[in-house]
């Protein structure tokens, strides 16, 4: 061994023990025909797509071609790689892969290297490292694979060049190859797949041993190889070659999952792909779904569950003029959508201080460019969203996203931001907001204050909201630039019972809450109800209150307006118990209306309940009809109201 080799071995005077298991899926049928049947003298043969992959040992091809008595056939006990072998700098385990069609149709085909955790199928463990911190034994290791199956010369042969392999440092979960060209019926592919740590590998990879670090053990990691083979066009009909073109893309694994994605944006077709799932899985930091600009595409979880855990980067990215549907075809599974706020960068890249303005990443992010939109649909579909920072699961700029029928959606805390340029048009999603502070399900607008002239736009036409907030929470937050448009739907709001001393005075639950700025209708056939039943009475002297609509120019931006208006047929009950009950409130130059049309009518539960229709404050007013159909004793109790000089037929609450 080199000295340089020497030098680094030193470093690691812990061994670390790599366990390498295999778990290979092979061929998944998308056949239209599964049987065949004689009628006379016409023959009906079922296609028939079916992949073999075989190993050879490494050295097997040492005197030569590899002897056909030395191919293996992949099973799961299968152990390809030596489990005694212990790991350190340069060390290299390779091994001889063939990919055969063993089928009648024509296929193509990826597989992909991931990390599985241990033996035993639990998730990898952290350990702890000489160079200091916690660390996994996958993240100083390198997978690459070498056409053909010839005999190896040296280990570095196989290494990758110092670039891509310091690229490829850390990310051999995800590691995944595809194949561009269709394997044929007989046909077969060769290749050789080595996995090694880099000889740049140094004391950020060494255990510091058990005695150190109480509690745990040697590092050691369980790889699976995973293989996944499509129907390509190749065979004809009586019409072409074009029949089964619409074969869906099945991925089993993250990898495999960003690589047909990967593949779908190198191809010049634009013609629309169906990703579809064969299993849960975690999209991590490492993975990011790209689609790009004038793509269509269908990704189905297909029952499954799919979690996008995003760290410096979005889960799934949305280009300009492409068109996402995202769906579970087969009910079952759930999406769960992660979010946070990134840091600035310096010139490295590398994450500073966190700053306002700071950039957002989502769960899904659909971002277009100027009239070149991005489109998202949602719908057939169950999705989990959880803030993990002060951002958004889903955010749309220069983009149209709907939410469609069958979408069933819960946010514990913020949701989905329409900013600048966006349209989101809820048609048919139900959508449940959790307990918490200051949450808001839809962010409409720019929550900066600044106005670029560009609409943020929130259009709710049918479907249900159930929310259950905390302090100060509301189900749209209405924001610079902000425009909502509730046409229809049925939302039943309710607040928790108050933590003791928490919030000194209210704790308060809002349809819409605008914090400067923004424009909000609420017509057509929509209904809100509106209950405190579960607001108690704090300690402090305050009650709690329940304010259906609460329109601020708030602390971000107090002098530009809000304005709101109820019309149409739409139907607003407010139920009051212990606390107050707002229909609505206006302060900093904001303005409500209620037209001819509108019906308000409350129901008090108990006597100490106090239900109002509005209330203003600096500058604020509510505008009211005198032909809405609203209950007397909430117009009796509007004690400041007067009638508009402007407008003989409505009061003016100031």
């Amino acid at each position: 061994m080199t000295k340089t080799k020497s030098t680094k071995k030193s470093l690691l005077a812990s061994m670390l023990s790599l366990l390498i298991c295999v778990a290979m899926l092979v061929g998944s049928t998308f056949a239209w025909f599964t049987d065949s049947v004689t009628s006379g003298r016409n023959k009906i043969t079922a296609g028939n797509l079916d992949i073999k992959v075989e190993y050879a040992k490494a050295g097997a091809a040492d005197d030569g071609e590899i002897n056909e008595d030395e191919w293996k056939t992949v099973k799961d006990s299968s152990e390809i790689f030596d489990d005694e072998a212990l790991w350190e700098p340069g060390h290299t385990e390779y091994v001889y892969l063939r990919v055969r069609n063993v089928g009648n149709l024509a296929l193509k085909y990826n597989f992909a290297v991931a990390a599985y955790g241990d033996a035993e199928g639990k998730p990898e463990e952290e350990y702890t490292s000489l160079a200091g911190g916690k660390t996994k034994l996958s993240k100083h290791l390198v997978a690459n694979r070498v056409a053909g199956t010839e005999a190896v010369a040296n280990r570095e042969s196989l290494w990758l060049a110092a670039e891509a392999e310091k690229a490829a440092l850390g990310n051999i979960g995800t590691v995944a190859f595809t194949e561009t060209e269709p394997l044929k019926p007989g046909d077969s592919y060769d290749c050789t797949l080595a996995i090694y740590m880099p000889t740049s590998v140094g004391n950020e990879a060494n255990w510091v041993g058990a005695e150190k670090a109480v509690g745990e053990s040697a590092p050691s990691v369980c790889f699976g190889i995973n293989v996944n083979a499509t129907q390509v066009p190749s065979e004809s009909d009586s019409f072409g070659k074009d029949y089964d073109k619409d074969a869906p893309l099945v991925a089993a694994t993250p990898a495999e999952l960003e690589s047909l994605f990967d593949k779908i944006n190198e191809e010049d077709d634009t013609t629309e792909k169906h990703v579809v799932l064969d299993g849960n899985m975690s999209l991590d930091e490492n993975v990011t779904l790209n689609v790009a600009e004038n793509k269509n595409v269908v990704l189905d979880i297909f029952g499954h569950d799919l979690e996008v855990e995003n760290a410096d980067r979005n889960g799934i990215f949305v280009s300009s003029g492409a068109n996402v549907t995202i769906t579970d075809s087969q009910s079952g599974g759930t999406l769960k959508l992660h979010s946070q706020i990134i840091y600035n960068l310096d010139a490295e890249g590398n994450p500073v201080d966190r700053k306002d303005g700071d950039a957002l990443t989502g769960g899904i992010y659909a971002k277009g460019d100027g009239e070149n939109k991005a489109n998202l649909t949602i719908e057939d579909i169950k999705i989990e969203m959880v803030d993990e920072g002060g951002s958004t699961p889903i955010i749309a700029e220069d983009a149209d996203v709907t939410l469609g029928e069958g979408a069933d959606i819960t946010t514990q805390a913020y949701g989905i931001w329409a900013k600048e340029n966006a349209t989101v048009t809820v048609d048919g999603a139900n959508i449940t907001v959790g307990s918490g502070v200051t949450q808001h399900a839809f962010v409409i607008g720019n929550p900066a204050g600044e106005s670029s002239g560009k609409k943020g736009v929130v259009k709710f036409e049918s479907g249900t909201v159930n929310a259950k907030h905390g302090v100060n929470g509301s189900v749209f937050e209405l924001c610079t630039d902000g425009e909502l448009e509730i046409t229809g739907g049925t939302f039943n709001l309710d607040t928790d019972e108050i933590v003791e001393d928490y919030f000194p005075h209210y704790l308060a639950q809002y349809l819409i809450i605008s914090n400067g700025g923004g424009k909000a209708t609420i017509g057509g056939d929509a209904v809100i109800n509106a209950y405190n039943t579960k607001a108690k009475t704090n300690t402090t002297g305050g009650r709690a209150a329940f304010v259906i609509v609460f329109s601020l120019g708030a602390d971000v931006n107090e002098t530009v307006p809000a304005y709101l208006e109820v019309t149409g047929n739409a139907k607003i009950n407010l139920i009051g118990a212990e606390g107050y009950v707002y229909m609505g409130c206006a302060q900093h130059g904001s303005e409500i209306t209620i037209s001819e049309g509108a019906t308000v009518h409350c129901t008090n539960e108990l006597e100490v309940g106090v239900t109002y229709l509005g209330m203003v404050g600096t500058s604020g007013k509510i505008y009211v009809s005198k032909k809405a159909a609203i209950d007397q004793h909430l117009i009796d109790t509007a004690t400041s109201k007067k009638d508009d000089p402007t407008d003989n037929n409505r009061w003016v609450i100031e």
